[in-house]
């Protein structure tokens, strides 16, 4: 299959619904019984669907629905870049800020402190960019991923097992749905393929 950038398929700055699937790597159990540990990972199912709800509360990106399956998970999500256009820049920044939480006594929280939102504030160039990030499909999907990944891994004791990363592929289907797909590997990464 030819590759293609992702900006192809994303269109930033766009409000627009897509349906994204992240699955795991290395054979990884994202939730319930795992059949070559043994283990059942069911509570996994409250870290993600409580970060997908916190994430959501924090970027421009709406969530119509989700599916947590044992090895993937899909979110039909819509990038809503025009909301962001009426945040002031203290608010832009503090999301900015809350959109890296730690999971702390059963939820996903985090305390930006005045002058975290103040060294962000001094950068206009950065948060001209900040503020196309919290409507990024990219952005959104990376955010929602990666606190998940580290807790698992941890939970595992495995290191250094990767942060998520998102490809693509654009399905033809008449609907206006552009599609991708995402994985756990490098969050940088903007490999997409054509239909098939």
């Amino acid at each position: 299959m030819p590759g293609c950038a992702r900006k192809e398929i994303v269109r930033e700055g766009e409000i627009a619904t897509y349906h994204c699937w992240s699955r795991c790597v290395q054979r990884a159990w994202l939730c319930g019984d795992d059949p070559y540990s043994g283990q059942n990972y069911d509570h996994r199912r409250v870290w993600i669907k409580s970060l997908l709800e916190y994430q959501a509360s924090i970027f421009a990106v709406d969530i119509g629905n989700y599916s947590i399956l044992s090895n993937h998970q899909h979110i039909i999500c819509r990038t809503r870049p025009d909301i962001v256009e009426g945040w002031s820049d203290e608010e832009v920044a503090w999301r900015w800020k809350m959109a890296w939480p730690r999971w702390e006594n059963g939820r996903w929280m985090r305390e930006p402190t005045d002058e975290e939102i103040q060294e962000l504030l001094a950068r206009p160039q950065h948060m001209q960019a900040v503020r196309r990030h919290l409507s990024s499909l990219s952005w959104f999907m990376a955010r929602s991923k990666e606190p998940i990944s580290r807790l698992a891994n941890a939970e595992v004791h495995r290191r250094n097992a990767g942060v998520p990363d998102s490809s693509g592929e654009l399905c033809g289907g008449g609907d206006g749905v552009r599609r991708t797909t995402s994985s756990c590997r490098c969050p940088f990464s903007r490999i997409c393929r054509s239909p098939r």
